[in-house]
């Protein structure tokens, strides 16, 4: 598999499935010439993440404005030639009785305090939002370089490998969740990104929103019983991964010229 890090094992639970699943996923990358890595963040990584044409790390995921360890953090860097193309940013949390809405209010009140920006849960999102609690990983600041997109099959391997690394080393985590543009999700993307659980449009209300956030960001959930689901659906398709249905529409729909309006 060429440069890549098979990293999973030495960190948490494998089985055949796990071992199955990320070591297509590794293939199609490494194919395509591509290797991962994965690390805890530091200003060495976030100097990278500039120089290659990617903002600084969201609050959320920032090392300057939370404490990260091994323990509670992970990013999965894509590379190609040497160089950083694709991230993939993990944050753990023990919510214990409290609720995913409550504690996303009082975290984004504490990282936007500055901006007088206020966020709230909708009071009528589907009861799952403010039913899930307990041990929970957040995935964010999901990145290509522009050069580097458009192929669903990278797209769903890297995921779909991140996603497997961080449940293997996070074994109480029943839940993952992210916040996805509208637009990305009516292109049907949240799927290619593997969150297969259920993702609510507009789920935030925000009163001065900062920057890049907006009331119409879906939240996606994938549950570690979807993601174990996928791992037993990609062992017996993996062609779903290596030549996802969607590539193939792609590659065999009819050639078509846009006529001139005038």
């Amino acid at each position: 598999m060429g440069n890549n890090q098979a990293v999973i094992g030495g960190r948490g639970v494998i089985d055949s499935e796990l071992f199955s699943v990320t070591s297509v996923c590794l293939g199609v990358l490494s194919e395509r010439g591509y290797y991962v890595t994965d690390t805890v963040i530091d200003d060495d990584l976030e100097r990278e993440m500039r120089d290659a044409g990617r903002h600084a790390p969201t609050p959320m995921m920032s090392h300057h404005m939370n404490d990260f360890t091994e323990a509670n953090s992970r990013w999965v860097v894509l590379r190609f030639n040497g160089q950083l193309v694709g991230t993939l940013g993990f944050r753990f949390d023990d919510l214990g009785q409290k609720t995913l809405a409550s504690y996303l209010e009082s975290l984004f009140r504490r990282h936007f305090n500055g901006s007088k920006t206020e966020t709230k849960i909708r009071p009528d999102a589907p009861r799952r939002i403010h039913q899930v609690t307990g041990p929970n990983i957040h995935a964010g600041d999901f990145w290509f370089h522009v050069d580097h997109r458009g192929d669903p099959a990278k797209t769903m391997c890297f995921c779909n490998y991140a996603h497997s690394l961080v449940f293997a080393q996070w074994q109480n985590a029943e839940f993952m969740y992210a916040f996805h543009w509208r637009r990305h999700a009516l292109a049907g993307k949240v799927d290619q990104y593997g969150f297969v659980s259920g993702s609510i449009p507009g789920a935030q209300i925000w009163t001065n929103p900062p920057p890049g956030r907006e009331d119409t960001e879906q939240l996606s959930l994938l549950s570690r019983d979807d993601w174990r689901s996928q791992l037993s659906y990609y062992v017996r398709h993996p062609q779903e991964l290596t030549n996802p249905p969607i590539l193939r529409r792609l590659q065999d729909a009819p050639k078509r010229t846009l006529r001139s309006s005038k």
